[in-house]
């Protein structure tokens, strides 16, 4: 598949000074992507099957920066990476009782091309800093290599015809870093949720009511879903 994301014109004219006048205008973003896999069902449909494996790049990719400076965000390109891997899911009934989830994900996701990238705050605030810094070959941000997901279901029907189930799925991902300069500071550690959930199904008339209970953080697990620069090398969570 190929996709194009449009062009613009960058109002914020803050970073212009160290990042060039050029920086005022958005290139189009460019995607080229493939994907192979297969799918399919097994033992009279008791398990389900899917994997494949992904391949996409990105050109002029287009982002968020923020000048320390006026203090400003402002659009821009940064660079062109690769993203890779593989992912497999798979489903298995073993009863009309049970039914249990496995799915997990690798994604290796690299800047190709991004040498007059910003700098991050360790670097920038910094005596004597670099006009840029070449981040060509590091990891892109807010990408974890690892994600991996777990989850089972016990249901049973009452004599009244109901449906009554308990479940439990578990998400984990590994570390990704939160901005486009991959500063060590904004690294967002990685973190397993886990939910909990019971509830009860049952028909009235040509439908049916379900209620149900549930906890998306049964651990209540401390974790941040996103960290950003700020002023003078603060960072925000």
């Amino acid at each position: 598949s190929y996709g194009q994301k449009a062009g613009a014109v960058n109002v914020s004219a803050g970073a212009a000074k160290k990042a060039g006048y050029g920086s005022l205008f958005l290139k189009p973003e460019t995607t080229k992507s493939a994907e192979l896999g297969f799918k399919g069902r097994f033992d009279q449909g008791r398990i389900g099957f899917k994997a494949d494996a992904f391949f996409a790049k990105v050109q002029n990719f287009q982002t968020q920066g923020y000048d320390s400076e006026d203090q400003q965000t402002y659009l821009l390109n940064a660079g062109s990476f690769r993203s890779r891997g593989a992912e497999a899911s798979l489903q298995f009934h073993p009863d009309r009782h049970w039914s249990l989830q496995l799915a997990a994900v690798y994604n290796d996701e690299t800047y190709l091309d991004y040498d007059d990238a910003r700098c991050p705050p360790e670097v920038s605030l910094g005596s004597h800093p670099p006009a840029s810094c070449n981040l060509t070959g590091h990891r892109v941000f807010n990408a974890p290599r690892f994600t991996g997901n777990i989850g089972a279901r016990y249901e049973w029907r009452t004599a009244d015809g109901s449906n009554v189930y308990i479940g439990g799925h578990y998400a984990w991902r590994s570390w990704m870093y939160g901005t486009v300069d991959d500063s060590s500071y904004t690294r967002v550690p990685g973190y397993g949720l886990l939910g909990l959930s019971v509830g009860l199904n049952r028909p009235i008339g040509k439908g049916s009511l379900d209620i149900s209970l549930w906890a998306n953080n049964a651990l209540n697990k401390l974790y941040y879903t996103r960290l950003i620069n700020s002023d003078y090398g603060a960072v925000i969570g």
